[in-house]
């Protein structure tokens, strides 16, 4: 086993564990006891709490959750996935170390370690781990709390090592990492992240079988295919459940197919783009960097960073206020996180992406080094997913690409996809150090000049010139004008003095070009550090390889080690016990939580409604936070609730509001009495040709007396008539996630409406009267309806998807092949190992 990596083992035990305490002492203040307030994972708290709450009970958690959007499947929140042996094995990667630091860790190590396993030597597989791990975009994810992202992004490169070293012929080693990686990578499940790292490879698949065409090797390739895609069917099946429910659910979410027709915009004319079968494309494009956005590769503060900066004493915002307001105003109001120097084309963002200004200096000069032509796909790819995340900001490639690329239309924010970017821009400059030894030095001494001029000179243009070719406002002009516009209003409103407003506005365009200036000379400063060792390197005999890539290392570390900071630093680290205040109950919350029903929702104002997931924390909220929420439910939200249609919101059995006190600003309850309740029976029935029928007779409907049904589900109860029978009742009797129960007494059949989301056509939801099957429809657009008899009766909700249970089948029977098939592939590389040694 020791000749896993080239090199001797102990260095690479040796510089992981260097990479250990580098993790360590960025994350410092977890040794304090400290925890990262991170915003994604206050949400998921709020959303699994349900679900958590069940399992203390049950020792499982439930397939369904009522806590969000009136009810949805769990498998988006958190559910287990008992028999899937890979997942079970992986997720012990989350747990090793204190959170970050592991997965910090797993970002330098998991770099690492595909560096090594692609031949390079501990110190180069060192710098690589360095460059890509303390780059600004992994840690800032980490930062906004995508744990899941940011796991995914870890096993990207040794999966893709691992791949290459297949279809190298290094079948046993290339094997085992693609087998590992992939378990991990699956485990992760950021779809996403995984969609592009395959893009990528698929793309270094074709060229691979290009090669072997030529070279007459085409029985190889197949080989090699083979090898890879069976991994991918074994490690796929062994997380069966995880896919195949998530497969079946996403149709029915925003990523599917859209039912309504478009609404036109108001005022101008034009409808919204819906794609057939995803996203909007205007929503999935909302994040698109901008096309000159992408000078952060090399300045970080080529936009102005992020959303909301602070300032120190020097800033022209500072000496603003100070002139007016006096030195202690100055620095309250100009060192607090909230001033707008980012002017990007994004809606907002917490940081660049910056690639680090040394790594784009070797980047480009790995292209005069490296001569294998490997390194095209490698620079193919950095260009083509660049364009990929400018978005709607380069409409003409990518909205041919959104609407014709297979599923690229399931995903948004697009630039996420900036991960990849980095990963290949520090493999290919790791790439182009390790063939230094071979460069002929008088063509290096060239190569740096080209390569210094063309990275460095960027930098000191921006520098010198920087205001020139910058404006430092929005780049739409209708959104800079808007911008200019709030920014002097607020302050001509907080301090009554417009000319101080405008005085202001000014400062904070000085100041976004101060942001620029300073960075592209640190930028500048740190090309000519890389760029002036390696000449010394290649000019002259005195300086050792070993101590120019340690130098390299340290140069690498400084910077974009300082850039992050400015992102994710011990700031945002506070006690454990404060984290735990940020899903406290208000006291609004523990008037609600009085209640002794066991079944309504809530509707809290005081929040973004539908983006915030902190009230399903304590209650069944009608809003929530997720990016797969039910079509259905959304275009409730869109087209009726976002209307104030209070009909609407009663039939969801919105029995309490949370809204805001305006004599104190705290939140307090408001009871709904017009709330309908968890069932009731309708009178009258209307029908609907189509989901626009639908949701147009929503607009004026009594849910109480009438329920809105389509032809479709109409006909499965034979166009049924109630008989209204007003002394008939109905009520729920006993409440879990996954089982709902009822007891009715009705002189006459009647037609139940239930305040649940229909989700059934086999996906999971079965009803039964008295225990016997009993078919239920949909109503009111996403609600359960029922054709009931006369008499007292029991209905029951069961949630029982198929897809799960035989999914978990399946997981188990290619579990048992994957422990095997690893257990055999391991031992035949020792096998093979030792004999070579």
């Amino acid at each position: 086993m020791k000749n896993i990596f080239s090199g001797k083992f102990a260095y690479h035990l040796l510089a992981l564990f260097a990479l250990l305490v580098l993790t360590t002492i960025y994350c410092k203040p977890v040794l304090d006891n400290k925890k990262l307030a991170q915003h994604d994972l206050v949400q998921a708290t709020g959303a699994a709490q349900e679900l958590e709450t069940y399992h203390k009970k049950t020792g499982e958690y439930p397939l369904w959750t009522n806590s969000m959007f009136g009810g949805m499947p769990s498998y988006t929140v958190k559910i287990d996935y008992d028999n899937s042996w890979t997942a079970k094995a992986a997720s012990f990667v989350s747990y090793i170390l204190p959170d970050p630091i592991n997965y910090i860790f797993l970002l330098v190590g998991c770099f690492y370690i595909a560096m090594a396993a692609m031949g390079n030597k501990p110190l180069y597989s060192f710098l690589g781990a360095i460059a890509f791990g303390f780059s600004s975009f992994g840690l800032i994810s980490l930062e906004a709390g995508h744990a899941s992202k940011v796991l995914a992004i870890a096993f990207c490169a040794p999966l893709a090592a691992g791949i290459v070293l297949v279809y190298r012929r290094e079948y046993l080693k290339g094997a085992l990492l693609t087998a590992i990686f992939m378990m991990m990578e699956l485990y992760a499940n950021h779809i996403q992240i995984t969609y592009y790292l395959a893009i990528a490879l698929v793309v270094y698949a074709i060229v691979e079988f290009v090669r072997s065409i030529l070279s007459k090797k085409i029985k190889e390739f197949f080989i090699s295919s083979a090898i890879v895609l069976g991994i991918s069917i074994v490690v796929l099946g062994s997380m069966a459940t995880r896919f195949w429910v998530m497969y079946e659910y996403q149709k029915y979410t925003i990523r599917g197919p859209a039912e309504l027709t478009p609404i036109k915009t108001a005022g101008e004319g034009k409808e919204e783009v819906k794609s057939e079968s995803g996203l909007d494309r205007d929503y999935a494009f909302s994040w698109s960097y901008g096309v000159s956005e992408t000078f952060n590769y090399l300045i970080p503060n080529f936009k102005g960073g992020k959303s909301g900066a602070a300032l120190d004493e020097k800033s022209a915002i500072y000496e603003t206020i100070e002139d007016s307001f006096g030195k202690e105003n100055a620095a309250k109001f100009a060192k607090a996180e909230q001033w707008p120097i980012y002017w990007g084309d994004q809606p907002g963002t917490s940081g660049p992406a910056y690639m680090g200004a040394i790594v784009c200096f070797l980047f480009v000069l790995a292209l005069f080094v490296v001569r294998d032509p490997m390194k095209w796909w490698m620079l193919g790819v950095v260009i083509v997913f660049t364009m990929l995340a400018w978005g709607q900001n380069f409409p003409q490639f990518n909205y041919f690409v959104f609407d014709h690329f297979p599923m690229y239309n399931k995903f948004r924010a697009v630039t996420m996809i900036h991960a990849i970017v980095a990963m290949f821009m520090v493999w290919l400059s790791v790439w182009g150090l390790s063939e230094l030894l071979d460069t002929d030095k008088q063509k290096l001494k060239k190569y740096l000049q080209f390569s210094i001029g063309i990275v460095g000179g960027l930098a000191l243009i921006f520098w010198l010139f920087g205001s020139s070719f910058e404006s430092f406002e929005k780049s739409d002009a209708i959104a800079a004008e808007k911008s200019k516009k709030d920014f002097i209003e607020s302050w001509t409103q907080a301090s009554q003095k417009p000319e101080f407003a405008n005085a202001m506005y000014e400062a904070l365009l000085t100041d976004r070009a101060a942001a620029l200036s300073a960075d592209a000379v640190r930028s500048l400063l740190f090309i000519l550090l890389a760029g002036g060792i390696l000449y010394l390197y290649a000019a002259t005999d005195v300086l050792k390889v070993e101590y120019l890539i340690l130098a390299l290392t340290l140069f690498i570390l400084v910077d974009e080690w300082q850039v992050s900071k400015r992102y994710l630093n011990d700031a945002d680290f506070k006690k454990r016990k404060s984290n735990k205040l940020s899903v406290a109950p208000t006291d609004a919350d523990n008037r609600i939580l009085q209640d002794p029903d066991p079944n309504f929702r809530v509707y809290n104002a005081t929040v973004s409604t539908f983006n915030d997931a902190t009230t399903s924390y304590f209650h069944k909220s009608i809003g929530g936070y997720s990016a797969a929420k039910l079509r259905r439910f959304q275009d409730l939200v869109d087209r009726q609730i976002s209307n104030n249609n209070m009909n609407v919101l009663n039939m969801l059995n919105t029995k309490y509001f949370i809204v805001q006190n305006p004599s104190n600003g705290e939140p307090v309850a408001q009871t709904n009495p017009a709330a309908l309740g968890n069932a009731w029976f309708v009178q009258d029935v209307l029908t609907a040709k189509n989901a626009d029928q639908e949701m147009a007779l929503m607009d004026s409907l009594n849910p109480r007396q009438t329920a809105v049904i389509s032809a479709e589900y109409y006909a499965k109860i034979n166009s049924f008539k109630p008989v209204y029978d007003s002394a008939a009742t109905i009520k729920l009797t006993s409440y879990n996630p996954e089982k709902l129960t009822y007891e009715y007494n009705a002189a006459t059949p009647q037609l139940a409406v239930f305040s649940e989301i229909y989700y059934n056509s086999g996906l999971g939801w079965n009803a039964f009267i008295d225990g016997k099957p009993a078919d239920h429809i949909r109503v009111d657009y996403l609600l359960r309806g029922m054709q009931v008899p006369a008499g007292k009766h029991v209905i029951e909700f069961r949630f029982e998807p198929q897809s799960y249970h035989k999914g978990e089948t399946i997981s188990l029977i290619f579990s048992i092949i994957f422990v095997i098939g690893l257990g055999g592939a391991i031992y035949l590389f020792y096998k093979k190992s030792a004999v070579a040694a």
